[in-house]
């Protein structure tokens, strides 16, 4: 199985500061939600794209000190992920490839918002198989 990234872009990248104030030493999880979709070109069986996004929404129940939501979108040419196998393999390197456009972007804004930056983790989080 080979493949080759045709072109990455950023869908919608939003930040917001909450001015919410908490006891010194509060906890706070930060804990981002990710989502992903992939789809298949009708005319082309090869070509894939991929969404990636992640969000960080403050709730009443859970404050926190910014809101954050970041989407990427990939497309992606694939050749021999004809089985249920490679086309996992490939599902799991294009979206680790996607998570790296994710996590440099909050870490970018977060620090150029001149709070603490946001870091994600090097790896991207699992991802159930998904059928397009």
């Amino acid at each position: 199985m080979r493949y080759r990234i045709l072109n990455v872009n950023a869908e919608e990248i939003a930040f917001k500061v909450n001015r919410i104030s908490l006891p010194p030493a509060t906890k706070i999880n930060l804990s981002p939600r990710f989502k992903r979709q992939v789809k298949t070109a009708e005319h082309n069986p090869n070509l894939k794209l991929i969404a990636l996004s992640m969000s960080i929404k403050s709730t009443e129940e859970d404050k926190k000190p910014f809101d954050l939501y970041i989407s990427f979108v990939g497309n992606f040419e694939v050749n021999g992920a004809d089985d249920t196998q490679s086309n996992e393999e490939f599902l799991l390197r294009a979206t680790n490839d996607l998570f790296h456009y994710l996590r440099t972007a909050a870490l970018s804004v977060t620090a150029c918002a001149n709070i603490a930056p946001f870091m994600l983790p090097i790896e991207a989080p699992y991802f159930p198989p998904t059928n397009d």
